[in-house]
């Protein structure tokens, strides 16, 4: 379902726009009977208190999560909103256990496999499949490679709750030749044509 915004789900780290994508949002339904049982495993009493971050303004969607986080797992939420500089000294300090975050960059699909990054995955296929899509010689091997990366990024759940803003270009109808994807970054004008 979309959010508020006009974003959709997307299941990993690359969005529906770019070269790669593949819904992987089946991989882990949403299920809070099936959660349920897996929470309990590891009580709340065990791992203690849930401190989850997320960026000023955001309070209210924090808020709705925590509670459904709480009434799945039976852990205690400490929800803080923070600025945009708390939330990155935090999230680099490594002094959360889930935050809520924007990306804003074009091009970030690497970011569970790059390192320097804040959200970088310790997982070797992840970081070999992300290497393997990066020097990839042509177009369709890049493609390959790429699904392989968000389905390994996917599959260890490091990707699951992001979304991609929606899109929107109004021309007229004497207008051709320019770019449908990723037109709020960036809008190439060499072959728009004007009849």
């Amino acid at each position: 379902a979309a959010d508020g915004n006009g974003g959709v789900p997307v299941g990993g780290p690359i969005d529906p726009l770019s070269t790669g994508y593949e819904d992987l949002n089946g991989l882990y339904p949403y299920n809070p009977g099936k959660a349920a049982p897996l929470f309990h495993y590891f009580s709340a009493s065990y791992l203690g208190t849930i401190n989850f971050l997320v960026p000023q303004g955001e309070g209210g969607v924090g808020r709705e999560l925590s509670k459904q986080i709480s009434s799945v797992s039976g852990f205690k939420v400490n929800l803080e909103e923070v600025d945009q500089q708390t939330m990155r000294k935090r999230i680099s300090e490594g002094k959360y256990d889930l935050a809520l975050t924007t990306s804003n960059r074009t091009l970030d699909e690497g970011m569970f496999a790059e390192s320097g990054s804040p959200f970088v995955l310790q997982d070797a296929r992840a970081q070999q499949a992300w290497a393997d899509a990066v020097h990839s010689k042509n177009a369709n091997e890049y493609e390959a490679n790429a699904r392989a990366y968000a389905r390994e990024v996917s599959n260890n759940a490091a990707a699951h709750w992001l979304y991609a803003r929606k899109s929107i270009m109004a021309v007229k109808s004497n207008v051709s030749g320019y770019t449908k994807n990723m037109t709020d970054q960036l809008l190439p004008l060499q072959s728009v044509v004007v009849k």
